[in-house]
């Protein structure tokens, strides 16, 4: 139980529960709360469109190569060709299935574990860095790697994650890593969806995992006539939570804020988050989020986009400094 609540951690290090309701049936009520407001559109000022980003193969063997021996881990990792293909270089950990490091050839973006069996067992990790100084080391980190984003990142999240285990029947928990997770700001307006570096640090401030995904951007500019009317605006949320939960009684819309949304493919466009309130036949309650496009001619599939979550999204508040990145 406790190895795979580990394999799940390296594997699954910044997804959200979501929040689904399947069954068809009758399409909720949708309201709107005194907290959603008409908020006004005039920050959203551009579109964010993804520079392209092609990387042969050996320079992403070449990048692999770099992570492995700032790790110490040079050696250790073997390119496995079946798992690999014409867009991503993937590599495994000799002797330990939990490490794995995948290269975008296309996107840049990297994903890499040094492996998790060195933290199994009931006892914390030695070592381990404060809070405090998390993102020293992760900046540091990257600074050595290359990767440090222009503009430089956001702050969202710094927590030590903690393996939990009954001892006679009494709760105890061990401290296995510090993670610290970073986002976006785009002309002060922050980003949620696919621009992050998140980083968990292990023994001495170590590499224990790494989430990049930071590509360049071209601001193509929008006038007040590309972006949608209020009205619309809220006719497009009602579309999209009847459709989506469907076995709901009700969807409360409360308080809503303004965001770019990178969908990890064209770019990031000027969206809405707002906070819903879920209410189901039994009339029990589930908070989450919700995200929906201002834009008139969106590029962001949101037919496929399952933005409701019981964990936050936000990059937090806009801030006041249009030269954010």
């Amino acid at each position: 139980m406790k190895k795979n609540m580990l394999k799940s951690m390296c594997l699954l290090v910044t997804c959200c529960i979501m929040a689904t309701f399947l069954t068809a049936g009758t399409p909720p009520i949708v309201t709107f709360s005194s907290n959603y407001t008409d908020k006004d559109l005039s920050p959203f000022t551009a579109i964010y469109h993804h520079n392209g980003v092609v990387l042969s193969i050996t320079e992403g063997k070449a990048l692999a190569d770099k992570i492995f021996s700032h790790c110490g881990l040079g050696g250790n990792y073997t390119l496995n060709s079946g798992m690999s293909t014409s867009d991503m270089l993937v590599y495994t950990k000799n002797g330990d299935e939990t490490g794995i490091c995948i290269i975008g050839l296309t996107t840049g973006e990297i994903a890499f574990s040094a492996g998790m069996a060195d933290m199994e067992g009931e006892q914390d990790t030695p070592g381990l860095i404060p809070e405090s100084q998390a993102a020293l080391y992760c900046q540091n980190h990257l600074n050595a790697l290359g990767l440090s984003p222009a503009g430089g990142m956001t702050q969202l999240d710094v927590t030590t994650f903690k393996m939990m285990a009954l001892d006679d029947g009494k709760e105890k928990e061990f401290c296995k890593m510090v993670t610290i997770q970073n986002g976006r700001k785009l002309a002060g307006i922050p980003v949620i969806g696919n621009s992050r570096v998140n980083m968990g640090l292990g023994t001495g401030g170590a590499i224990k995992f790494l989430m990049w995904n930071w590509m360049g951007v071209t601001a193509t500019p929008i006038s007040p006539g590309d972006l949608l009317s209020h009205s619309l605006i809220k006719d497009r949320i009602v579309q999209q939570l009847t459709t989506y939960f469907t076995d709901a009684k009700e969807v409360i819309v409360h308080e809503n804020f303004l965001t770019l949304y990178d969908d990890g493919k064209n770019g990031s466009e000027p969206c809405f988050i707002a906070r819903i309130d879920i209410v189901s036949p039994d009339n029990s309650h589930q908070e989450g989020e919700w995200v929906t496009s201002v834009v008139v001619n969106s590029f962001v599939d949101f037919a496929h986009l399952e933005m409701a979550s019981t964990t936050p999204i936000d990059n937090g508040p806009p801030s006041s400094d249009p030269n954010d990145e």
